[in-house]
Order: structure tokens, then sequence, then C-alpha cells
């Protein structure tokens, strides 16, 4: 009549918690009033694995009050039993749809894996083997399986790697080379239902291995064949090993010195093998190309994609020897003559030409010729250093072939020539052809002609860029000299002259030959000189000159050369001689003019005596005569030039008007010469009068328009006395004569004064009284000179005052 509570708790067995069931721990029932049962639920879970059937058990125990709640030991526990459902399976397949296998492997794993489901209990399965009697020859090919029994084990699923139960088949190998052979495997379940079969069988390929063989090789490792056969048989043989099924082997040409489709005609065959056949043979069609050549050859190889296949040592590759036959070349120069066009190389080493050699036909293997020298004109080791020449034509592998109607190669080689140094004539010598090989054949042209251009050259030049001689010497030697080279043939220059300045005064080659001959050397005698007149004209001249000019004769031997610095010109200067002179003087002796202020005179130098081809230079001087320089004239120092287009040359002298009155007066011009060819003796000098100028004048005054006399007597019984001064005015530089007397006025003469009548002169150079007449107290006269400026005076008597 109260609540009573007990507890129930689950106990795994072979069920495991939370994956067959729910756990249930410590789960309470209360019982109350009017209820006398109560039921609790404990969740079976499906895990889809494929199991027996599971337990687990619950427990039954009070809760409190053990005194209340009685448990019969019998009844506190029961156990629950999960049975497997219908649902849960597994599924089974081959892991493979098909095995292969070779027959030398020994033994096959086949397995059988769990594509769906998981295993909590034992399960089996039937692998069984059904032989395909039309290509399985059991038991000689694998074991025979019957039911035998596969087991899969609790905790295996169709997850990786414990998926799976394996089983080994045993393969037997028999040796013998046979195509594949199959087996069926089958898989079943009878025992167990829950087992699905996903495959059923799978077919085993037993492959035959690399074990089984055959050898297979060619019958011979060298096949030998002449060219001309047409034909060679090549055999392939089983040299080992037996066949119950057919193999495939390929045979293969391939070029070595042998060319494809010229020597040979190369093929790609294939060759089957069975049980019946040990050998093949077959036709190499061997082909005549008509060319010079060696043993060639070619290849053989054999191949097989079948493993069962293989070769007999050193037999899998052959190869076929041709022979030659009776073929040739025949050969040639290019051409009968050849030149070598300069002995000079112009390095200082010996020229050369080209030869070459022209091969008509084909060949395909080596052979040489000699070429071998022979002397004419030319000197083997002199003018040529070849003697004999060994040439190889080689051939080289994949070079063109060419039939017979062509020339297929040339070979070209430098033939030299000496470098002697020395001029001479063209010379010759010849090369031919010596076969070495008996299948070669010299054709025309096998000799040629080889002719050597002599390039050398002897240097002439003349002796000297420059001649001197006087043109009264008669004669100029002029020489050419051989400078550098040697001579073993002549040869021949002009020599020619062109006017410089110097025209009449040598007689001029038009063209004059100098010979050098054969044996002359710059060693020995090297020149050749000519002598070239020089005329004499007496004139005076400047130093002249004309050119001596070396050139090529008209056929133009170019082996000569004129080089610097004696190089083909010269330059012949001719000296005036010290007997020519020409005269040079005054045209006038005198000359005169009237004075005058700035005017001008004008004075000529010229040519007297003599020719001018040249510029002479004299020197003019003045020299003062009663003409004072810079007073009358002014002062001349200058040079004139007279030249061949001018005999005359005029200069003026200038005249100054000193407005004195003077006399005529006169200075000189004097010449003078700076070399010894120009004379100046008759006309060295000239004079120059200068004539008085008639407006030139001066003025005489008495000094005082009136005198006084104080006292008529002087206290000594004489007459009183007066002086008289006349002045000067204007510039004298003459004596000036003037008259002085006296007149009566209104005193008488002898009564009143004493009478005066004198002829009085101003002179310019005398200080002393000058005069003539009568008259009481002439001798009292006192002339002066002198005063300031144009003011002199001149005084009677005794007069002392400087100042007028």
């Amino acid at each position: 009549e109260r609540n009573v509570s007990v507890e129930l708790t689950t106990s795994s067995a072979t069920a495991s918690e939370s994956s067959d069931y729910s756990q249930l721990n410590h789960f309470v029932l209360t019982f109350s009033t009017g209820l006398s049962s109560q039921c609790a639920i404990v969740k079976i879970l499906d895990d889809t694995v494929l199991e027996a059937n599971q337990s687990f058990s619950i427990t039954l125990s009070a809760l409190s009050n053990p005194e209340v709640v009685y448990i019969p030991q019998e009844t506190d526990v029961a156990e629950i039993t999960i049975r497997e459902d219908s649902f849960d399976y597994i599924e089974v397949a081959f892991e493979k749809d098909f095995y292969h296998v070779s027959d030398e492997a020994q033994w096959l794993q086949v397995c059988i894996v769990i594509v769906k489901g998981e295993l909590e209990r034992n399960v089996t399965v039937e692998l069984d083997t059904i032989a395909n009697n039309n290509q399985t020859n059991q038991p000689l090919d694998s074991d025979i399986l019957e039911a035998h029994m596969l087991h899969f084990l609790p905790g295996q699923s169709s997850y990786p790697p414990n998926n799976k139960q394996c089983e080994l088949i045993t393969i037997i190998n028999d040796d013998i080379v046979e195509g594949n052979e199959t087996f069926e495997l089958t898989l079943s379940t009878t025992l167990y239902p829950k087992v699905v079969i996903a495959t059923s069988n799978t077919t085993v390929f037993i492959n035959p291995g690399f074990v089984d063989t055959v050898a297979i090789g060619f019958s011979e490792e060298l096949y030998m064949v002449q060219e001309g056969d047409g034909s060679v048989e090549v055999c392939v043989n089983i040299d080992s090993g037996s066949l119950q099924r057919e193999v495939v082997v390929s045979l293969a040409t391939y070029p070595n010195t042998a060319e494809d489709s010229v020597d040979f005609s190369s093929l790609s065959v294939d060759l089957t093998f069975g049980a019946a056949n040990s050998q093949q043979c077959i036709e190499i069609s061997i082909l005549d190309d008509n060319c010079l050549e060696d043993t060639q050859n070619f290849q053989m190889d054999l191949s097989s994609r079948d493993p069962a296949v293989t070769f007999t040592p050193g037999r899998q590759n052959s190869s076929v020897d041709i022979l030659e036959d009776m073929d040739y070349v025949e050969v040639k120069l290019d051409s009968a003559s050849h030149t070598i066009l300069s002995e000079d190389d112009t390095m200082g080493s010996g020229n050369s030409v080209e030869v070459c050699l022209l091969v008509t036909g084909c060949f395909e293997r080596n052979f040489s010729v000699n070429l071998v020298t022979s002397s004419r004109t030319a000197v083997y080791g002199s003018d040529y250093p070849l003697q004999s020449m060994r040439v190889e034509f080689e051939y080289e592998v994949g070079q063109p072939s060419c039939g017979s109607s062509g020339n297929c190669t040339q070979m070209c080689i430098d033939v030299f020539a000496e470098y002697d140094e020395i001029l001479e004539y063209n010379e010759e010598f010849a090369l031919r052809i010596v076969p070495l090989d008996a299948s070669v054949k010299p054709q025309d042209p096998n000799t040629t002609t080889i002719t050597i251009i002599d390039n050398d050259y002897v240097s002439i030049g003349l002796a000297g860029n420059k001649y001197q001689t006087t043109d009264d010497a008669g004669y100029v030697q002029v020489c050419a000299e051989l400078v550098d080279g040697e001579l073993e043939r002549p040869v021949t220059v002009l020599m020619t002259t062109m006017d410089g300045t110097a025209t009449a005064d040598y007689v001029p080659l038009m063209s004059k030959e100098l010979n050098f001959v054969s044996g002359q050397s710059d060693h020995m005698d090297r020149t050749q000189c000519l002598n070239l007149t020089i005329m004499d004209d007496s004139i005076l001249e400047n130093t002249e000159e004309f050119y001596v000019h070396l050139n090529y004769t008209p056929m133009e031997d170019r082996a000569v050369v004129f080089i610097p610095p004696l190089n083909s010109n010269s330059t012949i200067y001719i000296q005036e001689d010290q007997s020519d002179s020409v005269e040079i003087g005054f045209l006038q002796l005198q000359y005169s003019i009237t004075e005058c202020d700035q005017c001008t005179l004008e004075v000529c130098v010229g040519l007297l005596e003599g020719t001018l081809e040249r510029s002479v230079t004299v020197k003019v001087e003045s020299q003062d005569g009663s003409s004072e320089y810079g007073l009358d004239y002014d002062v001349v120092y200058l040079n004139r030039t007279l030249n061949e287009s001018q005999s005359v040359s005029c200069f003026d002298v200038t005249i100054l008007d000193d407005t004195c009155l003077e006399p005529s007066q006169n200075f000189s011009l004097h010449l003078s010469s700076y070399e010894d060819a120009v004379m100046v003796e008759d006309h060295q000098s000239t004079t120059v009068t200068i004539l008085e100028d008639s407006l030139d004048f001066v003025e005489v005054s008495l000094h005082k328009q009136a005198y006084r006399i104080i006292d008529e007597d002087d206290g000594s019984g004489d007459g009183g006395r007066i002086v008289v001064c006349t002045v000067l005015q204007g510039c004298l530089h003459r004596q000036a004569p003037f008259h002085f007397f006296t007149q009566d006025d209104t005193a008488s003469e002898g009564f009143d004064y004493v009478p005066v009548n004198l002829t009085l002169n101003f002179d310019y150079e005398s200080t002393s009284p000058s005069g003539s007449g009568s008259g009481s107290g002439s001798g009292d006269m006192l002339f002066i000179h002198g005063g300031s400026g144009d003011s002199p005076y001149i005084s009677s008597g005794d007069y002392s005052s400087g100042a007028l």
C-alpha cells in the first residue's frame, strides 16, 4: 500500500553495448498501490553485420529496504538472446576478372574478396578449377583444385586490407614453346545462404614464359659475293629448342660502305618458323654501279617481338661483302697549259697556279696518282720547287656517286714558282700524270705546260733628284742607276727632258734610250749616264731649271719600277756664270728744276747695257751740294728694281721752296749695286740744279723816315754827323746789292752836307762791310748781318744797339 522501487541493469555477454543493444544502468521501476507489474523496454540495434546469435543479461535488484523487497535468486537475472535476422549477408567475388601468369612462374595466387558486408562469424566458400580441354593439358599445366574451401573469419569486412582470402595454385612448366593456355576458376557456397557470390567464375591465362625459347641465327657470320653475280642467298636457322607453335623473325638490311639502291637492294622481310620448318632462305639483289670501289659491305639484323625467340650468340647479325670487279676511272688535267701570272705573291714568296685533276667515272674507294714535273726552260730548284707529288682522291661515305657519263670529282692543287728576285724572261716546265693504280687510266690532257710569268722587277732611278750647273759649263752629266734587283735579260728606259723656267738654255732630249744589260745587278756596275748640253746666253738671269724624266719604252716593260727617293724625275738647276752682267745708270747726268714748293722732279734709272731675265735692285741716295736736304729738297734713300719686263724705273724727288732770295743751288743723286753683276760706273751720279724762283725777293728800307743833326758843329771843327741805317726784310741766301745816295732838298750838296753815293751789298755769308762809292764817311760804314727772324740789318757808323 505504498510505493516500492527496484532497479534493472544490463551487462554484455556476446552482444555489445551500443552496437547490438542500448544499455540500462540502474534503471528504476516503481510499484505503487494498485499496480502489480512494471515493464522496461531495452532497444535492440540492427548493425547489418553477418553474425551468430548474441546475448546479454538484465539483473534485478532492490533499490532500498531489502527487507521489504525480496527477489528470489533464480529470478534475479534474465538472459536475452538476439537472433540473426534474414536481411544480414555478405557479398564475395574474385579479386580479378581474369589472371595472367607465365608458365615459368610456378604458382598463381588467386584471392576472393568481400565486396560488401562485415563478418562476426565464420563463413566458408568453395573454390574449384575447370580445365579448358582444347587449350590446357592438365596436369601438365596446372594443379587441379576440387571443392577447395576458403574460410572468412569474424572481423573481416569489405574494408582493405582485411577483406580477402587467397589460395596458391601451382603452375607447371613443360619447357615447350607453345601458345597461350587457359583454365577456369569457379566460386560457390551451399552451406551458407547468407553469402552472395558476386562473380562465380574467372579465367586464368598461362602465357609462354621466357624460359621456353628457341635460338635462331644466320647460317653464316659473313657472306661474300662478286659485284656482278646479281644476288646472294642468305639463310636463317633454328639452332636450338623446339616449337609447338609458329614464331616470326624479322630480317632487315642496312647500308654500311655499300649504298642502298646503288650497290644492293635493301629489304625487310618476316620469316616464319614452326614445328615443320627450322630454316628459311632469301635472295638479296646485288647491283653493279660501275664504280671503282673497295670491297663494300652491308649489314643484316634479325629481330623478333616473340619472347620465345632468342638469337644464337654471334649470329643475330651478319654482313655481306661485295667484292670489286673490273671497274675503273679516267683521270685527266683540266688544261694542257697553265700560267703562273706572277712569280711573286707580293708577300716575298713564290706565287702559284691551281691545277685540277678531273675524274671521269664513279669511285667509292680511295685511289692515288703521281704528278711529276720535268724541266724545259725553267729549272727545278731555282725556278720551281715541285719534283713529284702524290695526289690522293678520298671517298667519303655519303658522298654522292656519279655514273660514267660525267665528272664526279675534281682535285685541285697549287703548283708554286720559286721567287728568285731575278728579272728574267718567262720560263716553262711540264707537269704530267703518272697512275699508281691499275684501275686508274690517264686521259688527254695528261700533261700540262706551266708558264711562269716573271714579275720580278728592278728599281731604276736617277742618281740624284737635283743637279746644279752654270750656263757656261757646256754640259751636265745625268745618270740613271740600277738601285735594286738583278738582271738576266736587258731592260730599257727612256730619258726625256721637259722645260721648266729654262727653255733655250739647254739642248732638249725628246727620247733617249738607256740600256741596262743582262748580268747587271745592284752589286756591280749599275749606272747609265748621258751628257746634256747647256747653252750660254750671256743674259743676266735667275737660276733656271729644266727637268729630266725617266719613262717606260713604248713596249712598257713594267719590270722597271721607279721608286722614291731615287725616282724617275730630277731637276737640273742652271746658275748664271760670273761673266754675265748688265750696266745700269741714270738716264740723264743733269737735271734742273725751278724752285717751287712741294713740286717733284722725275728721275729715271735704266738698263744701259746687257739683257735682263731676272730682277736686279740698285740703291739711290741723295747728297747735298749747295742745296741742303730738308730745306731745299726731301732726302732720297730708296731701292729701284729692274727686271725682264721693266728696264726703266723712275721715281720723284720732292723740291722745297724756302722763299729765300738765293742763287741756283744743286744736290747730287748716287747709284750703288748690291751685286757684282750690276755695273753702275759711267752713270753712277746725276746732278739736280734748283733754279732761283723769280718770285723770291727781299725788301730794303731806311731805318727812319727822318733824322736830325742836332749840332752842325761837333765841337772839334768838323761838321756834325748822323748814322743812317738800312734794314733788310726777307730771307737772303746770296748777295743783294743796292744804291745808297743823298739828294738835295732844302740843303745843298757840298754846302750843307757832304754827299754820299755808295753801292752797298747784303751778303748772306759775310759779316764785313762791303761797298764802293764816294763821299765822306764812307769808311765808317758798318755792315751787320743778324738780328732776329727775317730782319737782318746794315748800319753806317758806330752803332752797337741791339734793338731796332
